[in-house]
């Protein structure tokens, strides 16, 4: 290693929070999806992000 040349620091990465296999979605009660952290199913989290992408696309209609 060269003298004046700085060494890398490894910083460990905490895991992310884990999801009981149980956990069931708030909305329709059906197994959450492992990728979501709002505790919704894989399908009621598809139609939360189709109404989000709908209201944003609607939205500069509606100014007067």
């Amino acid at each position: 290693m060269k003298p004046n040349s700085v060494e890398p620091i490894a910083i460990p990465i905490p895991p992310p929070p884990p999801i009981a296999d149980n956990a069931k979605c708030s909305v329709c009660g059906e197994p959450q999806a492992p990728n979501s952290g709002e505790g919704l199913c894989w399908v009621c989290r598809r139609l939360k992000i189709s109404a989000w992408r709908d209201s944003d696309l609607q939205q500069p209609g509606q100014q007067e």
